[in-house]
């Protein structure tokens, strides 16, 4: 664009051109000239596009999301698809599968991570709340005339799903914002915790209901090993403050931080048993009805 416009206005950019090495006293010099000419070029390109910017930002942001706004935007719950109930609750499933792999990434981000500035925790956790919402509306909107009852039954299953996955946002957002990483100077309890949260690690990745080795007696096993677990290290840090091992105020962050941890593998062991039963239910067939039996029948 800014070649078409100098090719227009060539005439008038070589008398500038020459007038301004004339100024300069170099207008023998053929190389001034031509640096005098590149730069009245861009300068003309910077004058056209000044003007212009504004809109073509507004275009661009129009064509393109930020993560954030992809996240939060729902991806199956379309209001075509919500007015065949079956249809309708099979996109519910697969929402709620993808909010339920959001909220675990944050979890395990919020586990491994030491940066308490992070950016991605506060506008996933927004994500999910957004959701969450959308998730709540989709299912109070599937009509309920001619359907079967037991394709209902998981409907506030499914609603309870998404609060459980921004549960699990909202304290791995609070674990890395509020509680940060503590010390920990004995060597034991230092390696106890960190075998905790690899567990922790473990466990949410057998919460990915969609997956093919998906086994929910599985997670509540791995549930109950972490449970123990927890409290055993819970009583030894107990145990290490009262001891003089660790200073009070130190042994509180660390309980804190732990106790994140806790609140986070029980809403997101929650989320993952509920969804598999709100699957289940959705799919279940309705019953079909007997066919009435010859003889009985009026003549």
């Amino acid at each position: 664009m800014t070649g078409a416009l100098a090719f227009v206005l060539l005439i008038p950019l070589l008398w500038t051109v020459n007038a301004l090495a004339v100024m300069l006293g170099s207008e023998d010099q053929l190389a001034m000239s031509l640096a005098i000419f590149h730069t009245l070029v861009k300068l003309l390109g910077v004058l056209v596009m000044w003007p212009l910017t504004g809109l073509l930002v507004r275009k661009l942001e129009t064509r393109f999301r930020s993560m954030e706004e992809d996240e939060s935007r729902v991806h199956f719950l379309d209001r075509n698809v919500q007015a065949t109930p079956t249809l309708a609750l099979n996109a519910l499933a697969l929402e709620l599968h993808r909010m339920n792999a959001l909220a675990r990434r944050l979890a395990v981000e919020a586990i491994s991570t030491e940066d308490g500035n992070n950016h991605h925790l506060p506008s996933g956790h927004r994500a999910l709340e957004s959701l969450n919402i959308a998730v709540g509306e989709f299912a109070s909107g599937i009509p309920r005339n001619g359907v079967a009852a037991t394709l209902l039954h998981g409907l506030p299953d499914a609603q309870r799903v998404g609060q459980y996955l921004v549960n699990v946002s909202e304290h791995a957002l609070e674990m890395v914002t509020e509680h940060p990483t503590a010390e920990l100077t004995v060597q034991e309890l230092s390696d106890a915790r960190n075998q905790l949260r690899a567990h922790a690690v473990t466990l949410l990745d057998h919460a990915q209901v969609d997956n093919t080795d998906w086994d929910a007696a599985v997670l509540q096993t791995l549930r109950q090993e972490f449970e123990a677990e927890y409290q055993a290290l819970k009583m030894r840090l107990l145990r290490a403050g009262t001891a003089g091992e660790l200073a009070p105020r130190h042994m509180a962050a660390i309980l804190e931080r732990l106790s994140d941890l806790h609140r986070i593998i029980d809403q997101a062991t929650k989320a993952a048993i509920y969804l598999d039963r709100f699957i289940g239910q959705s799919r279940t067939p309705p019953p079909v009805a007997a066919e009435p039996d010859s003889e009985s029948e009026p003549r």
